[in-house]
């Protein structure tokens, strides 16, 4: 949940143009906590053990993001800027669904695993960068991977025990 409890300034821009200092019209200056962003994020996970040394897992997530980190990457050096929502940048939101197969070989020594994630993701700011940092619009994404994981358990089990 975000609620910006602060004194802020909200500038007016004129509809159609980018939001920079050339088309504010106007300014809202307000005393604060009339900033409220939030929403449910739930998680959920599920395994099934296809037998003694399979199984299959599926899970699902969603996250919000308050802060966003703005980057211009035309300047010669590393110019990032941090930045709340606001009323024209809203809080990002990301969905991620994920299917896995896990199987042990060689009495439980090798764990494998091949998992696909699909992301997808809303609210990303879209940032026209020229000498000064300009906001233009929100759009949406989304991404899949596949990874693929050998792992040497009996080796990690036997380090956890020494420690």
């Amino acid at each position: 949940m975000f609620f910006a409890e602060a004194p802020a300034t909200k500038y007016l821009y004129l509809d159609g143009e980018p939001k920079n200092l050339d088309s504010i019209y106007d300014t809202l200056f307000n005393e604060g906590g009339e900033q409220y962003y939030g929403g449910i994020e739930p998680r959920m996970s599920l395994r099934v053990n296809l037998n003694s040394v399979s199984s299959i897992k599926l899970g699902y997530n969603r996250m919000r993001q308050y802060i966003q980190r703005i980057t211009n990457t035309t300047s010669a050096l590393p110019t990032d800027r941090w930045q709340t929502s606001n009323a024209y940048i809203k809080p990002q939101i990301a969905d991620q669904v994920s299917l896995g197969y896990y199987r042990n070989f060689k009495e439980n020594m090798f764990e494998t695993s091949l998992e696909t994630f699909l992301s997808i993701r809303q609210m990303l700011p879209i940032i026209k960068t020229e000498q000064t940092f300009c906001f233009t619009r929100q759009q949406n994404q989304r991404s899949f991977r596949v990874q693929v994981v050998l792992m040497e358990l009996k080796c990690r089990q036997k380090r956890i025990k020494e420690n």
